[in-house]
């Protein structure tokens, strides 16, 4: 009984003195999917009806997520209005890092039913939502160029408004690449609380004028771009067994076009210190030559998500400090080779972040004077974003 008078309370909010029907609407089933990624089963989604200055009337219907892709249906929606509004509430399969999140976030979506039987509710309803509102209510705007109007901007803002797709309320994970990229992009590797405070402001500088001129947002999507992988985030979505009919191709190029077609400026980088008590980085690019009896270390400070490899090959005979063990760094077994040319012994073996988004510290023995060749690999790139030579002398 609490329940129920819980959801009538929240059905009355926002209520109008004043309601403008438009007209009767009856839909024996009416359905849609909750995805950020997708909503899982159990969590709630409010269907309100709205007259035609998108304005509650304070009638509504209450249903819940019924499978882990995110799935709802309402049977016999009955409302005086081709208006409604969607509030969903709950937990959501995180598709960038693969995990359903431990805590909460909510989706809305504002749509036109009058001849459609099902509705989506996902980041660019969301998105668009506040948008849709100003323009309707303080510019005059029909519904139908409302939505089409914040459709194209918010399309725009990730730089992907050439080829329009259809209305973001029936776009799907499951069908559409475009969708899961922006997803992706916003999610980055943040909190929900994070991703819940991020489209809050996005849509909060959109309302007025269909731009974003806060470039702290801008930057928060090109940060988080870097260590976004499309074929990880397929299998993840694939592993939670959603039919996906696209490839992993289809999301990189929706990618490439949010590089390609935006100027964002990245602030966050991996941080490469040039010292930590008293020992040398030799990933600290200014360091080009050592005595061979230096104290030398590898050292990084990585942004979530980013993904950094260095690869070693030397004539110096180094040796990993048993003590301390390394810090966050995964090393693989020292693999001998020798030159017959210049009879020199090689070595050579590789490091790799193991969980980024903090530092990474190998405390590294040299016990000869010769060269050493860094190659480093950063946000997952197949080619080297520099090789550092340094210098060892007796």
């Amino acid at each position: 009984m609490l329940t129920i008078a819980i959801l009538a309370i929240g059905c009355n909010n926002d209520q109008n003195p004043n309601p403008q029907p438009t007209e009767k609407i009856e839909k024996t089933l009416f359905k849609g999917y909750v995805e950020k990624g997708p909503f899982v089963i159990g969590s709630s989604v409010m269907i309100y009806e709205l007259d035609n200055n998108l304005t509650q009337t304070g009638k509504c219907f209450t249903t819940t997520i019924a499978d882990n892709t995110g799935a709802f249906e309402q049977r016999d929606l009955q409302i005086s209005s081709q208006y409604v509004e969607l509030k969903a509430d709950g937990y959501y399969f995180n598709e960038v890092e693969g995990y359903v999140t431990e805590s909460p976030i909510t989706l809305y979506a504002i749509a036109d039913i009058k001849d459609v039987d099902n509705v989506n509710v996902n980041l660019l309803t969301t998105i668009e939502r506040q948008r849709i509102l100003y323009l309707v209510k303080e510019e005059n705007f029909t519904f139908s160029d409302a939505r089409d109007k914040a459709h194209t901007e918010v399309l725009s803002i990730f730089g992907m408004n050439e080829e329009l797709v259809e209305n973001s309320d029936q776009l799907s994970l499951n069908k559409d690449a475009q969708l899961l990229t922006i997803s992706a992009i916003v999610q980055g590797f943040r909190t929900p609380s994070e991703v819940t405070s991020l489209i809050a402001s996005l849509a909060g500088d959109l309302r007025e004028d269909g731009t974003v001129e806060n470039t702290a947002l801008t930057s928060a999507f090109m940060n988080g771009f870097h260590g976004l992988q499309a074929d990880y985030i397929i299998a993840n979505l694939e592993q939670q067994q959603i039919n996906i009919d696209y490839t992993a191709d289809d999301v990189q190029k929706w990618l490439d076009k949010f590089a390609q077609n935006t100027a964002y400026e990245q602030t966050e980088f991996i941080e490469y210190p040039a010292t930590a008590s008293g020992y040398t980085n030799l990933l600290n690019q200014d360091v080009t030559r050592l005595h061979y009896r230096a104290n030398v270390f590898l050292g990084a400070i990585t942004p979530k998500g980013v993904n950094l490899r260095v690869d070693i090959h030397s004539s110096a005979e180094y040796l990993m400090v048993a003590l301390p063990a390394p810090n966050n760094w995964i090393g693989t077994t020292i693999q001998l080779s020798y030159d017959e040319e210049e009879q020199t012994i090689w070595y050579d073996n590789s490091f790799e972040v193991e969980n980024p988004g903090g530092e990474s510290v190998a405390l590294l023995g040299v016990d000869s004077p010769g060269t050493m060749t860094l190659t480093i690999y950063e946000y997952n790139s197949p080619t080297p974003t520099r090789i550092q030579t340094i210098e060892f002398y007796e």
